[in-house]
């Protein structure tokens, strides 16, 4: 979660996680919006472009807590009744980066997608870097307040989001060409781009990831290992904002 009144830190690696390669430079696009969490707008609201002229293979922090701050125009929640009444006092923020590198695998792929929820609020200094609500949920510090006996007083609470059932199930590899193989696989959410990794069974590191061209089962990719290997796919889940990965699935000759 991001509390806009208290600075907010991305860390960006310089390391490129797609491909290893070292960034030239990057752009974090950031997109801002109220509605449905898997339904973010077609454009950012705002892209920040840094250069790496030293090379540099650390990470890099930017403070988006002001920029997105500005997206919200707070207006109190009234209620007559007791009753559980949704917010309008809070945005989604997604952020995603795109490197450039001396790798051309890194061109138009978008890294590091993360969507979170932003209200307007702050953090104490205790807090540390990057506050969190409290694990009652309750997003006010003082559990005891004064009130009209016979008025109205909102408590503000976090409700927790879906258990993720998400899937994404490969239910078969097959050889169709040379060092072509043919992906088939079942998903049952949303996702913007897929990948996939392949290791040698004898190996226990994964492949850098490989991002198909489309999205829907079959989808192809070039295995140059030769004989028996291990794959398997994942995307981010837009909704819920996890990477979700498939089944390991075995290939043998």
């Amino acid at each position: 979660m991001i509390k806009s009144l208290s600075p907010y830190y991305v860390n960006i690696p310089f390391v490129s996680p797609l491909t290893g390669a070292t960034a030239i430079s990057y752009t974090l696009n950031l997109f801002i919006w109220n509605g449905a969490k898997n339904d973010p707008p077609a454009e950012p609201q705002y892209q920040i472009t840094k250069t790496n002229p030293t090379s540099s293979t650390g990470t890099d922090k930017i403070n988006i807590a002001r920029l997105v701050n500005d997206y919200i125009n707070f207006i109190p929640n009234k209620s007559s009744v007791t009753e559980l009444n949704d917010g309008n006092n809070q945005v989604w923020v997604r952020q995603e980066v795109e490197y450039t590198t001396s790798d051309e695998d890194d061109n138009g792929v978008l890294q590091l997608a993360e969507t979170v929820l932003c209200l307007k609020g702050y953090g104490y200094g205790l807090d540390g870097e990057n506050s969190q609500p409290p694990t009652n949920k309750i997003l006010i510090p003082i559990q005891d307040y004064k009130v009209n006996r016979n008025g109205f007083f909102n408590v503000p609470i976090l409700i927790d989001e879906p258990v993720d059932d998400s899937e994404l199930v490969i239910t078969d590899v097959v050889n169709t060409s040379g060092s072509i193989f043919e992906y088939t696989f079942t998903e049952n959410f949303t996702y913007l781009t897929l990948q996939a990794q392949v290791r040698a069974t004898s190996l226990s590191v994964w492949s850098t990831p490989t991002t198909f061209a489309g999205l829907t089962s079959p989808q192809s990719r070039n295995i140059s290992l030769g004989g028996s290997f291990e794959t398997r796919i994942f995307a981010f889940n837009e909704l819920t904002g996890n990477v979700i990965y498939s089944n390991i699935f075995e290939y043998s000759l």
